[in-house]
């Protein structure tokens, strides 16, 4: 078990094509509610369309990073399938420990 301080599912739907939080904790409800990323959008969304999880360090310094909550400081995201078609990605804030680079790595792999 990965200790975090926030993490969401996030569903793809395809006839929107878009990324919706199906399932958040930690998160306001405002971003549960209105969040919406295309694939290729934010670490989440660059590893749903890359198909494999990213893990950033210190997303303060990854442009990728769409800031919703101002304390996040590492994020990993990992995509879902089904079925072999992709359909759902995760992200969480991981609570400790901390990487120690400031640099993108693969995770999960």
């Amino acid at each position: 078990m990965l200790p975090y301080d926030l993490f969401a599912i996030l569903l793809y739907n395809e006839r929107r094509r878009d990324l919706r939080i199906r399932y958040g904790v930690g998160h306001r409800e405002d971003v549960v509610r209105d969040l919406a990323l295309t694939l290729g959008q934010g670490i989440t969304g660059t590893a749903a369309a890359r198909g494999e999880p990213l893990l950033v360090g210190d997303v303060r310094n990854d442009p990728r990073y769409l800031n919703t909550v101002d304390a996040v400081r590492t994020e990993m995201a990992a995509p879902m399938t089904a079925r072999a078609s992709w359909w759902a990605s995760s992200t969480c804030n991981p609570r400790a420990p901390t990487p120690t680079r400031n640099t993108t790595a693969r995770c999960c792999a």
